[in-house]
């Protein structure tokens, strides 16, 4: 993916999820997300999706 298509694809995750809390992280190589007071980590943005769905059974990052 471009950065072009990044930004994209992150605007229409927030449009669908209503947070402006998403994002790529260029050195990890994931998508991030705070959903549901949690932070949620996925490699793809329909995974993304799907932990924003259910964040409190999402196992990454390893709540502490």
């Amino acid at each position: 993916m471009n950065d072009a298509e990044i930004y994209q694809v992150q605007a229409a995750l927030r449009k669908r999820h209503g947070t402006p809390w998403i994002w790529y992280g260029w050195r990890t190589r994931s998508w991030w997300a705070l959903a549901g007071g949690r932070l949620v980590e996925a490699v793809s943005p329909g995974e993304l999706g799907r932990a924003m769905r259910a964040p409190a059974a999402w196992p990454w990052p390893p709540v502490r």
